[in-house]
């Protein structure tokens, strides 16, 4: 299947080590925990929000929507969490790496 032709790629540049390790975690352990205190994160968070928006990842039903701890009227941290029938595929390009969404069938 050629990259062009899924709905569900994101792509991202190998220089956001930030976002590629959103990623590989969803990838490998299907849920990221991001500490929101961390300054370094602002940045990496709304590029986040854009291409989930854009690739419309939680209203296709393949991402729930990211939850918010609260402690103290300040966002403590963030929980990304991937549905239960959704799987990740990374594939490495040159300048990019980029991870295929698909469902898979729950028996």
């Amino acid at each position: 299947m050629s990259i062009k032709n899924s709905k569900y790629i994101v792509e991202i540049d190998k220089d956001a080590k930030r976002l590629k390790r959103i990623f590989e975690d969803l990838k490998v352990h299907r849920e990221c925990i991001i500490d929101s205190n961390d300054r370094g994160w602002h940045s990496p968070m709304r590029k986040l929000g854009i291409i989930i928006s854009k690739e419309n990842l939680i209203d296709d039903g393949l991402i729930d929507p990211i939850w918010s701890v609260k402690k103290h009227n300040v966002i403590d941290k963030r929980l990304i969490r991937l549905k239960p029938n959704t799987e990740i595929e990374r594939i490495d390009g040159n300048k990019k790496t980029f991870y295929k969404f698909r469902r898979r069938r729950l028996v």
